[in-house]
């Protein structure tokens, strides 16, 4: 090994110590980018779209609830000549 040689071997290393820390801040700021995304995506999903959901969830649940008390109330009524099936009408006929 000449001293050449030995002269292109420090550059080099000189140049991977060099080249190191803007590697080393890419990756970093990278990975902080990542982390504030995701960050941001759980506390929306946590504070907004899950009371939302809930809200929706209830507001649905009323409403079954309303449903049902309509249907029961339809169904206890007694229907008017007019709205009976013919089948039916022709059975009442004396």
């Amino acid at each position: 090994m000449n001293a050449h040689d030995t002269d292109i071997r420090r550059s080099l290393t000189l140049l991977r110590r060099e080249a190191t820390p803007h590697k080393m801040i890419f990756t970093r700021s990278v990975s902080l980018t990542n982390f504030a995304v995701a960050s941001s995506a759980l506390c929306f999903q946590v504070f907004v779209l899950y009371p939302w959901h809930q809200q929706l969830d209830d507001s649905f649940e009323e409403l079954k609830k309303e449903h049902r008390l309509l249907l029961q109330k339809i169904n206890n009524m007694p229907l008017a000549p007019s709205e009976k099936s013919p089948a039916t009408a022709a059975n009442s006929r004396p």
